[in-house]
């Protein structure tokens, strides 16, 4: 290889990291507007189900304890788990990072139960406590609401470990296309 070819090669790999980087910034742009638009029609696809008032009230009341924690398992766990994963899959290889995360299903699947069955138990006093001008009827049905809209916090939980999976090799759209497919559920 000649001097020239030498110093162009790092060049060429320095170019083509700068168009990948570039192409999986786009990417996740247009998925993270896909995501704002799959909420946007969510929001009028409820509106325009239930209207104004106190089977709206009812759901929003049911749904924003389950929505807050989902929110916050999702930033935790990608702040926690990108890096865990991408040092153990540089460090211990593929099938350790394997094994290790679906031990972290695992894990995810026992927590989640026992979160979605103590929730659920709770949802009752709980949706007195967070609507205090809710009537029995409204208190009734945001308990229902929320018996299933918990359901989504250990989904959120298995759904950050792939994310953080796919974010640890590099693969950036798919991750960021994820709070479309929320929206849609």
């Amino acid at each position: 290889m000649t001097t020239t070819e030498e110093q162009s090669a790092p060049r060429a790999r320095k170019n083509s990291r700068s168009k990948s980087i570039l192409r999986q910034s786009g990417l996740t742009s247009i998925a993270a507007g896909a995501a704002i638009v799959a909420g946007l029609i969510l929001d009028v696809a409820i509106a325009a189900r239930f209207g104004a008032g106190a089977l709206t009230d009812a759901f929003f009341v049911g749904s924003r304890i389950p929505i807050a924690l989902g929110a916050v398992l999702m930033v935790g766990a990608n702040q926690v788990l990108v890096p865990m994963i991408a040092s153990r899959l540089h460090e211990k290889g593929e099938a350790y990072t394997w094994r290790f995360v679906s031990m972290l299903f695992s894990a995810v699947v026992v927590i989640g139960a026992g979160v979605w069955g103590g929730s659920a138990a709770i949802a009752t006093p709980l949706m007195r406590v967070t609507a205090p001008g809710f009537d029995a009827h409204q208190v009734a049905l945001s308990a229902s609401v929320a018996r299933v809209m918990f359901l989504l916090v250990p989904l959120i939980g298995l759904a950050e470990v792939m994310r953080a999976l796919l974010n640890a090799r590099y693969s950036f759209f798919a991750p960021a296309a994820m709070n479309v497919v929320m929206n849609g559920l």
